[in-house]
């Protein structure tokens, strides 16, 4: 699995997609509208993580400017009738923190407003992500800038990697949660949780 990959940028290209040199190597990966605009000109230094989807009619390559938006595009792609490409059509609508706003407040018709989600896709949406997101406080609209997503943000990039390898979102939560039990949340890094994980998993 490619985590990340760390270049510069060779050309943007419209709509949605960027190719990164590295080494020599051009990698064409479709992004976000939000992942275009942060990404630097050409010939600029970057990293981008990302995340590879295998079809039946081949693979792609996804890219994101934080592990964050990644971790939102996984989470989406858990939501039964949503593809890769509705997935980024929806980071693209909305931002990571607005994505977790109009989920955590069941904000459906914020949601619709991405290309190809309708009403009650958005409301699947809310109904099956609501209680992985940070619950709404402050005033109305808020969310706690502490975290993008409930508990720890390793916690919920380590869900959205055991569920790329295959495993449900039910079996993730349960396994990270188990691989979280006794360590500091702030100082717990995603890669350690999920081979925590996988050898509990496995064990």
């Amino acid at each position: 699995m490619i985590a990340f990959l760390e270049g510069t940028l060779a050309e943007k290209r419209a709509p949605g997609e960027i190719i990164v040199n590295v080494g020599g190597v051009g990698f064409l990966l479709s992004c976000s509208a939000q992942t275009l605009a942060a990404a630097p000109g050409s010939g600029g230094s970057m990293r981008v993580h990302t995340r590879m989807v295998v079809r039946e009619d081949g693979m792609e390559l996804f890219g994101f400017m934080t592990a964050e938006e990644r971790a939102m595009f996984d989470l989406l792609r858990s939501v039964s009738g949503i593809g890769a490409r509705t997935a980024l059509a929806a980071l693209s609508t909305l931002s990571v923190n607005d994505l977790n706003r109009a989920i955590a407040l069941s904000d459906a018709a914020a949601i619709a407003r991405a290309p190809g989600v309708g009403k009650k896709t958005a409301q699947r949406v809310i109904l099956e992500l609501k209680d992985k997101v940070a619950p709404a406080s402050g005033g109305p609209g808020e969310l706690d800038s502490a975290a993008a997503f409930t508990g720890a943000s390793a916690e919920n990039e380590a869900v959205a990697g055991l569920m790329s390898l295959g495993y449900s979102s039910s079996e993730a939560q349960r396994a990270v949660a188990r691989a979280a039990e006794g360590s500091d949340a702030s100082n717990t890094r995603a890669d350690e949780l999920i081979l925590r994980a996988l050898k509990r998993i496995n064990a």
